[in-house]
């Protein structure tokens, strides 16, 4: 058990580094100037070029905003000495870093 909730927090704290990084430095960076480059696109500088540029944006950003929660809660979650004590909730915390690590897939995912 007590290995089980170490992976956990490894897991948990690199899914909660990634997803924070891509938060603040999205795929293909941030716009550099304000212009307008084609009909219906305006860039402001300071945006993500994603956000402009890609048709899969909301499911990264959105996927990448559910993951860094899961991640979130995972670590405080695994904090807490009553979760480590008990082995079902351990094992139900195994399955919810399962689902996060799909979640983290999807956002990488669609982001490249």
């Amino acid at each position: 058990m007590k290995e089980m909730r170490g992976w956990l927090m490894l897991l948990a704290s690199l899914f909660a580094n990634m997803t924070f990084q891509a938060g603040l430095n999205p795929p293909d960076g941030f716009w550099q100037d304000s212009s307008v480059t084609s009909p219906g696109v305006q860039q402001k500088a300071g945006e993500p070029i994603l956000y402009d540029t890609h048709r899969w944006r909301p499911i990264f950003f959105w996927s990448n905003t559910v993951a860094f929660a899961y991640s979130m809660i995972m670590v405080m979650l695994l904090l807490s000495k009553r979760i480590f004590n008990s082995g079902n909730r351990m094992i139900i915390m195994r399955n919810f870093m399962i689902i996060n690590s799909f979640i983290v897939a999807i956002a990488f995912a669609a982001g490249s």
